[in-house]
């Protein structure tokens, strides 16, 4: 096996009783269309979606109100989607891997997801405007609110433009929440 054939994760379908591993070697391969790109998970009751492209397991349909990030992180790891749980908001990486940076919104509030893509709600709808998702990924560099008090601003993605910024964890913003087979660091 070479170094480039990496295994990120492994996914158990319940077969005969048994678990079947999925080999994900393909983790460098890009894929040309959405269709070939994600796969809705049956095991997950089809509320979940993998991309292929990171092996990382997302809603498939995205919470469709605002909160501050501390609220979104919450919702993200006390959910069970699909019968499962352990999930969380995205690191600035992992949501900017979905923005298809080819795609023109073809009007206000579109995304810069790819087309064809199977998640429903990541566009605003009920006129909540900006497409601004909150990541788990904090600025390490504090500012100084109205009173003087520091606080680390956290990274969020604007899934209209492409574009990153960085906000206070006290604003509200939209939230995606994703799992993954690695363990991580902190949380």
């Amino acid at each position: 096996m070479n170094k480039r054939t990496f295994i990120v994760a492994a996914l158990a379908a319940a077969v005969s009783g048994q678990a079947q591993a999925l080999d994900l070697r393909d983790w460098g391969k890009k894929y040309n269309s959405a269709s070939q790109r994600f796969a809705v998970l049956s095991e997950f009751s089809n509320a979940a979606v993998l991309d292929k492209e990171t092996q990382l397991v997302w809603f498939r349909t995205w919470p469709n109100a605002t909160t501050d990030w501390d609220s979104a992180r919450d919702s993200c790891a006390n959910s069970s989607v699909g019968g499962r749980k352990g999930w969380r908001l995205p690191y600035l990486h992992e949501l900017m891997s979905l923005i298809d940076p080819n795609v023109v919104p073809a009007a206000n509030g579109d995304t810069k997801l790819p087309q064809g893509h199977p998640f429903a709600n990541s566009a605003p709808q009920n006129g909540l405007g900006y497409v601004a998702y909150w990541t788990e990924t904090w600025d390490k560099i504090s500012v100084l609110n109205a009173t003087g008090a520091a606080y680390a601003q956290v990274w969020r993605v604007d899934l209209e433009t492409g574009d990153t910024s960085k906000g206070s964890p006290y604003s509200d913003y939209r939230f995606v929440c994703v799992r993954s087979g690695a363990p991580l660091a902190e949380y």
